[in-house]
């Protein structure tokens, strides 16, 4: 039996295939800048990377290299879909990642002073509990009625957003309760059904 070898090519993949993302109200009413940003959380795009950004609702915008920011403006408030792809300009390698960001410019002024804020309220069928990523690396967010009974408990790392399914809860006023270990927000929610 004869042994066979075949030389093989590895080659690398970007190193910047996740992205952050953040209201960019100069740029438009319902603005969002992305950016890159590699594993060890070093904002900023790859030399010799193309990145594609696929925006739900608001089109598709290219970048590359160091300046691989782009902004968008979306249509309204609400939940989006973002899609990034980066693709190594001299061999093709790419990854992509999807996230959901969320434009809510009545709640950005807690987003940015407590590093919380909970969406859309008044809420239906489900709401989001969007976090900055200085929040902490995992939440645990619990729901309690008026009354100060618990409804939902979840524990999640934060991504960015949390949804919550209110199809369980009746009509009413809730407490939703985001804690990361060291620091606890509590904000008010009117469930409408």
């Amino acid at each position: 039996m004869q042994i066979q070898s075949h030389k093989i090519t590895i080659n690398e993949a970007p190193r910047t295939c996740d992205f952050v993302a953040t209201p960019d109200y100069a740029n438009g009413f319902y603005a969002i800048k992305v950016e890159p940003v590699n594993g060890s959380g070093v904002v900023g795009g790859q030399n010799l990377v193309d990145y594609k950004w696929v925006f739900e609702g608001a089109g598709t915008k290219n970048s590359s290299n160091t300046a691989a920011a782009v902004s968008t403006d979306f249509p309204a408030d609400g939940s989006y879909k973002v899609t990034m792809r980066a693709k190594m300009q001299q061999t093709g390698c790419e990854c992509s990642i999807t996230k959901t960001v969320v434009m809510d410019r009545a709640s950005a002024k807690d987003l940015i002073n407590a590093g919380v804020a909970v969406n859309p309220n008044p809420a239906t069928d489900k709401f989001n509990v969007v976090m900055s990523e200085s929040f902490g690396k995992e939440v645990s967010i619990k729901v309690m009625s008026a009354s100060g009974q618990l409804v939902h408990s979840v524990r999640e790392p934060n991504n960015g957003v949390v949804e919550i399914n209110t199809m369980h809860m009746a009509s009413g006023v809730y407490f939703v309760q985001i804690s990361n270990g060291t620091q606890t927000v509590t904000r008010k929610i009117n469930i409408q059904k």
